[in-house]
């Protein structure tokens, strides 16, 4: 049973936040007061106390606000007391105030758009590479893919199973484009305005944090492409996964 890769990015975050990163040679050394509370936030974290730590990691923040090495710490606390709104809000400074390509911003980028936060996040590169769609690629008409989304047991207007469906790009022209929204499971979804190429269309039962389809999919000019989700071509067994 393959779970949501999200899990994977807190479990190596965690890890980072248990050993001490490398120093950021342009960020100001914390104040030994501060490095106090941040070790006890690093303890009680090891120790899985997550609201604890949360607390620790806070109270430094609050000495220190423009601190990335607590800011980072404190999302992935945040991440795992499911306080989502908070966990996004400094997901999302981490993303904004490091260097492009670096550890914390890209692990807090796959965070966020793992979770479907992708408005306003800034690209995973410093600028355009030579690979980027170029103007004739934009003027290209434009692609979708549609289908519906079935599982044993489930009908959309009597039980609520909260479905997240990404679409990210693959190719070179497409590597920027990820559509993302929340959808019914037993309901239909579509994805418009999107780049010809191939992309991984995943879907995601939040509730549960389990992954229950992640596909290829190629879009055509002009054209929206089928994708039927069912629970035969899923990875999660309808033993494995029986919502509430």
């Amino acid at each position: 049973m393959r779970t949501l890769a999200i899990t994977a990015v807190i479990a190596a975050l965690a890890l980072g936040c248990q050993q001490s990163p490398p120093a950021n040679p342009l960020a100001p050394p914390m104040g030994p007061a501060v490095r106090t509370l941040k070790e006890e936030g690093d303890q009680l974290a090891r120790n899985r106390d997550w609201a604890s730590a949360a607390t620790k990691y806070q109270t430094a923040l609050n000495r220190e606000t423009s601190n990335l090495e607590l800011r980072l710490a404190l999302a992935i606390t945040l991440s795992h007391l499911n306080r989502r709104e908070e966990t996004v809000e400094n997901f999302r400074w981490v993303v904004n105030h490091s260097q492009p390509g670096s550890p914390e911003f890209v692990l807090a980028r796959t965070w966020l758009v793992e979770a479907g936060e992708l408005q306003g996040l800034r690209p995973s590169t410093p600028a355009p590479s030579a690979d980027a769609a170029s103007p004739a690629t934009e003027d290209k008409p434009k692609g979708g893919v549609r289908g519906t989304t079935s599982w044993p047991g489930v009908t959309a207007r009597e039980r609520l199973v909260p479905l997240r469906i990404t679409l990210s790009g693959e190719d070179n022209e497409n590597r920027d484009v990820t559509l993302g929204r929340r959808f019914r499971l037993g309901e239909p979804y579509r994805f418009t305005g999107a780049r010809p190429g191939k992309y991984r269309l995943r879907a995601v039962a939040i509730d549960q944090n389990l992954e229950l389809w992640d596909k290829q999919v190629v879009v055509e000019a002009g054209k929206e492409t089928t994708l039927d989700l069912t629970a035969a071509d899923s990875q999660v067994s309808a033993t494995e996964f029986q919502p509430n």
